[in-house]
């Protein structure tokens, strides 16, 4: 049994063991039918999953090879990607003269130009571990999966996962729990891999040459400071980074190109950062997102200004001080209705309310006029789910010198509100009038107000709506619940991230008499649950307890408005239930 993971008989286990996690994976995780969510060029990606590297000291390179299988019956399960069979892989290793696993960066990219493939899977494991304890046996795993695109030669897809075993009892083989935690480390890995599958954007234009715009945006998966690689016809072009995202289209701007980009190029996100996984505890491990970099914070910087500049070059603007910091938070009214928080900082030349006349709300899927309008001295507003009529100065200058007397209110009849679940880009732009004397000849002696408009200010980041999630179990008002709770509740659509909190109080208002228990990232429409999750231990003797779940989407910046303990999610109305508290001790003798 110690070779049993080396021996065809190992790999035919394991595979079965895929096999019998394969369904429910296909069943949560997988879109059915024609319900794709995805873009693509218009044809099946074709990838090749080649073995993984096993850089553990325990099971040795047929560890990897259990690794890679378990990726590729699990992506071959989706029916979205054209997978190579293996022995296609097994017999270009052979005519290559190459020894699996390959552990060069050149070799990878030598077999899938060989293959033709679009797309290689390589993978590792990082790290392997048997636990041993008086109850029984168990293994965890680091697995690191990358996807490469082969004409550029980088990263499309990447992430770092946990994996652990079950606690088997008496004189199991360490194989058995390595296999188990192999296989849903791999599932994790593929889930994370299927919702970066933005695919591919297509250039649209190119108004100048430092930027591109795309047809895809924040309802595709595009976020501002994401890199790109364009190609085309599967040469690398240039490598771009995302400026600014509207609903459905962006722009970015050109970092490196080894050719002139053009309309009909397609571009795809790079995936660069992986999480950092730490193995703590038996069955347990610390994981961290990538920390933002010198490169990432000039990669902001650098988006900022090319914003800037391409408002100006796009609207030809003049002079004129456009307002402050603009930030757009989700949220909920009094009515627990979704909205959006608008607030902005007058900037030095626009403090004094005196001259200012009406703030213009723009969203990104309205171009033609702003959603919204509030008097010059208010510096907030509210983007709610209703239509309203929308009454606006327009057709005034940037600045200059020109004295535009008011042209008066222009009525926008049904505008639309907003629509709980899509991501939303904001700018704010400021009215505000001078007197004729204070302007360059004085008007000619004529005193009179000239109006003029400032530049849009672009929010922070976006902003995406959320329904509350509906809670399900434990039930209302459930009682006899035991300290092992598995919490459940019914997904928003909009929400990858969900936050579990307990509390002794209905309010959730202070940060004393509040826990959070759990955070799951899921974009799984319909049901949600966390693991079982033992909870003996917070508040203690306490019977009654009331739980919530707070939803955001973590494309956003800054995220929701903060609640009173300070988190950034749009929180459900909390449910409340009894639980079992253990027997008073026996009395002492």
């Amino acid at each position: 049994m110690k070779r049993f993971i080396h021996s065809l008989a190992g790999r035919a286990v394991s595979r079965t063991v895929i096999l019998t996690l394969l369904w429910n994976f296909i069943i949560l995780v997988v879109p059915s039918g024609s319900s794709n969510a995805q873009f693509t060029t218009g044809q099946t990606s074709q990838w090749a999953v080649i073995d993984f590297v096993n850089k553990s000291k325990v099971g040795g390179d047929a560890l990897g090879g259990v690794a890679s299988d378990a990726v590729t019956t699990l992506l071959l399960g989706t029916n979205r990607f054209d997978i190579l069979p293996r022995e296609t892989i097994e017999r270009k290793y052979q005519e290559l003269g190459m020894t699996p696993p390959l552990t060069r960066e050149l070799e990878v990219f030598r077999l899938g130009q060989s293959l033709g493939v679009e797309t290689v899977i390589t993978g590792e494991i990082k790290e392997a571990r048997i636990n041993r304890t008086s109850g029984g046996k168990s293994a965890d795993v680091i697995l690191i999966v990358r996807g490469w695109d082969v004409a550029s030669q980088m990263p499309v897809m990447g992430t770092a996962v946990h994996g652990a075993s079950s606690e088997r009892p008496g004189d199991i083989e360490d194989e058995v729990v390595l296999n188990e935690a192999i296989n849903f480390a791999a599932q994790k890995a593929v889930q994370n891999l299927l919702q970066q599958q933005i695919g591919f954007a297509t250039v649209l234009t190119t108004p100048t040459t430092q930027f591109v715009t795309l047809n895809k945006g924040s309802r595709q998966g595009l976020k501002v400071g994401q890199e790109m690689v364009v190609l085309r016809r599967g040469e690398f072009v240039a490598r771009v980074r995302v400026a600014e995202v509207n609903t459905d289209s962006a722009v970015a701007s050109i970092l490196s190109q080894n050719m002139g980009v053009a309309p009909g190029d397609k571009a795809r996100v790079i995936y660069d950062k992986l999480e950092n996984v730490v193995l703590t505890s038996p069955g347990s491990a610390r994981v961290r997102s990538s920390g933002k970099s010198a490169n990432d914070l000039t990669g902001v910087l650098l988006g900022l200004l090319v914003v800037t500049a391409l408002v100006l070059i796009l609207q030809d603007s003049g002079g004129g001080d456009s307002p402050g910091e603009v930030i757009a938070e989700p949220g909920l009214d009094l009515n627990g209705q979704p909205v959006v928080f608008l607030s902005w900082k007058p900037n030095l030349y626009n403090q004094g309310s005196r001259n200012r006349v009406e703030w213009q709300v723009w969203r990104s899927d309205v171009t033609a006029n702003p959603v919204l309008v509030v008097p010059g001295a208010q510096a907030n507003a509210e983007d709610s789910t209703q239509a309203r009529d929308v009454d606006y100065r327009t057709g005034l200058p940037n600045g200059g010198t020109t004295c535009t007397e008011d042209p008066g209110a222009t009525n926008v009849p049904g505008v639309a509100g907003i629509v709980p679940g899509t991501s939303y880009m904001y700018q704010v732009s400021l009215v505000f009038k001078l007197s004729s004397l204070d302007l360059p000849g004085g008007g000619n002696g004529d005193v009179t107000d000239c109006f003029f408009t400032t530049t849009r200010a672009t929010a922070k980041g976006q902003a995406t709506p959320l329904f509350p999630v509906q809670l399900t179990v434990p039930q209302n008002g459930a009682t006899d619940v035991s300290n092992v709770v598995q919490f459940a509740w019914q997904s928003t659509p909009g929400a990858n991230r969900y936050l579990v909190q307990i509390s002794t109080s209905p309010n959730f208002t202070s940060s004393t008499t509040v826990r959070n228990i759990a955070v799951v990232d899921s974009i799984i429409p319909g049901g949600v649950s966390t693991d079982p999750i033992d909870i003996s231990g917070i508040f203690p003797g306490t019977q009654r307890l009331y739980w919530r779940v707070g939803a955001k989407n973590t494309g956003d910046n800054p995220g929701p408005k903060k609640d009173p303990t300070g988190e950034r999610y749009v929180f459900s109305a909390p449910f409340q239930f009894d639980r079992v508290l253990p027997p008073p001790p026996p009395p002492s003798e």
